[in-house]
């Protein structure tokens, strides 16, 4: 499933993608003016540039190159291109490139066929890198890599971003930290399957409190709908073997990413915001976290709602549940 928001191009291949920064629009630097009502006078700042693209301007930075550096998105995939060619007999970059409608945003997905991990019995990973990148503010580009997940036989995918490259605008393009992420993709593999199968070894109490851990992650507030939670409860459910009573966080976290590529009407950006929430429950400070205490928080920090606020319950009978969760961890302690 892929967000149809902007321009959309896609490509299967490493000529595919090379030719494809032929079709991206280039950013121009220009004068930017003020107006004076009163005096009906217009006046440069000379702090400040405007950029455009053929769309329209898309922000204000610095007027100096030496505080602000423009990256051109044919740049950008020019450099992709070329950390992926020390792996041409390797690997096969699939994927698209994503520009927002203003210009001023561009995401690029490269799938690397041909480097699969299957770290849980018929549950295949292909390897892969997200490039962001916006052109005003300190966004800067961004290159999250790790694995992407093939859920379906529709070709759906979800992304998991294990580690981050990145820069602001302060410096010119830096070329070594494409193929650093490259780079740490290829010679990764063991990498993610250790990852996966860790989360995989670590258990929820049940599924009440592997939906409170997606709620405490927000990741509820991604979902359209009037009915965020039961969209995860049923993510949840397919997630699961009809006689498991106690969910991983490998299931947690396929459910978050199931709920949030399946979603019908989600923005672009919202899945994406919500699948880096969701990666924090196969990440924290670089190892898997702690079922345990993931699952105890979630409760715990619920239960303070319900103290501090007046609360509108998930489901019936939701105090007496959070309660039995607490004395649940308290005898496990």
């Amino acid at each position: 499933m892929i967000p149809l928001t902007g321009q959309l191009h896609t490509f299967d291949g490493i000529t595919e993608f090379e030719e494809l920064k032929q079709e991206l629009a280039a950013v121009e630097r220009h004068d930017i003016y003020a107006y004076h009502d009163d005096a009906d006078e217009w006046a440069e700042l000379p702090y400040r540039d405007s950029l455009w693209t053929n769309s329209g301007p898309v922000g204000d930075v610095s007027a100096s190159s030496k505080y602000y550096h423009v990256f051109q998105p044919a740049e950008i995939i020019e450099y992709e291109v070329h950390a992926l060619e020390q792996y041409r007999d390797t690997v096969r970059p699939k994927g698209y490139i994503r520009e927002s409608a203003d210009g001023r945003k561009l995401t690029v997905y490269t799938n690397l066929e041909g480097l699969e991990v299957e770290p849980v019995e018929g549950d295949v990973y292909e390897l892969g890198k997200r490039t962001s990148h916006a052109h005003t503010g300190m966004h800067g580009l961004h290159h999250d890599i790790g694995a992407v997940r093939v859920v379906c036989s529709n070709g759906m995918m979800s992304f998991d971003a294990e580690k981050q490259f990145s820069q602001t605008h302060s410096e010119p393009l830096n070329y070594a930290l494409f193929e650093h992420a490259y780079d740490s993709i290829v010679n990764g593999v063991e990498d993610v399957e250790d990852r996966i199968q860790a989360a995989a070894a670590q258990e929820l109490v049940n599924q009440d409190e592997a939906l409170l851990v997606l709620t405490d992650l927000n990741i509820d507030t991604y979902l359209p709908g009037d009915e965020p939670l039961a969209t995860l409860e049923e993510a949840l459910e397919t997630e699961l073997d009809m006689e498991q009573d106690r969910p991983t966080l490998y299931d947690t976290y396929n459910a978050a990413t199931r709920a949030l590529t399946h979603a019908p009407g989600i923005e672009p950006d919202s899945r994406e915001q919500g699948l880096k929430q969701a990666a924090r429950l196969l990440d924290h400070q670089g190892a898997v976290p702690e079922a345990t205490d993931l699952g105890q928080s979630a409760v715990e920090r619920r239960l303070d709602a319900y103290v501090e606020d007046e609360t509108e319950p998930y489901w019936d009978d939701e105090e007496e549940t959070l309660q039995t969760l607490i004395e649940t961890h308290a005898g496990e302690r």
